[in-house]
Formats: structure tokens, C-alpha cells, sequence
């Protein structure tokens, strides 16, 4: 499984048309800044959640993390790609 990376402008579009964006921080990271819209589930909190099928691009502070959990996170929207925005939060 692997991740796309995409560009803010490419996150805002695709927001507007219906896309979730999910920050994959712990909670306490979230609470400290996150993008406004997002919701947070951690990376260890995923398998509670259904998100298959669904519209979901992950999100994280640099793009690392979301990038190093790409097979994680492909295999919890049942996709075989991941949607990451590249440079997470701060990008």
C-alpha cells in the first residue's frame, strides 16, 4: 500500500467537496493546534473506526508520521492508497 501526497490547495479543494481531513496525533497534540475542520483519531485509535469507503485524507504536524503509517492508514479506508497532505499541519 502507498500514500499520495497532496498540496494544501489540493487538501482545500477536495475539502469542499465533502473529504474529511483526520489528524492522527494524540489527543493531547491535538488540543495544542490542529487545523480547523479536522478531527482527531490517533493512529493507535483507527481499528475503532470505521472509515472504509470512505472520503478521508490524514493529516499529522509535518507529514511524517502520516507518511511512516501510509500502510496503516491505506488499510483503514480499505483503500490501496492512503491521501496525505504533504507537510501536515505545518504546511
Amino acid at each position: 500500500m502507498s500514500a499520495r501526497l497532496l498540496s494544501a490547495a489540493e487538501v482545500q479543494h477536495m475539502l469542499s467537496q465533502g473529504y474529511r481531513i483526520i489528524d492522527i496525533r494524540s489527543a493531547d497534540e491535538y488540543r495544542r493546534e490542529h487545523i480547523s475542520g479536522s478531527e482527531n483519531i490517533s493512529v493507535s485509535e483507527l481499528a475503532a473506526h470505521d472509515l472504509r469507503d470512505q472520503k478521508v485524507i490524514f493529516s499529522c504536524l509535518s507529514g511524517m508520521r502520516t507518511q511512516s503509517s501510509a500502510p496503516q492508514l491505506a488499510a483503514s479506508v480499505g483503500a490501496e492508497q492512503a491521501l496525505l497532505l504533504e507537510g501536515g499541519l505545518n504546511a
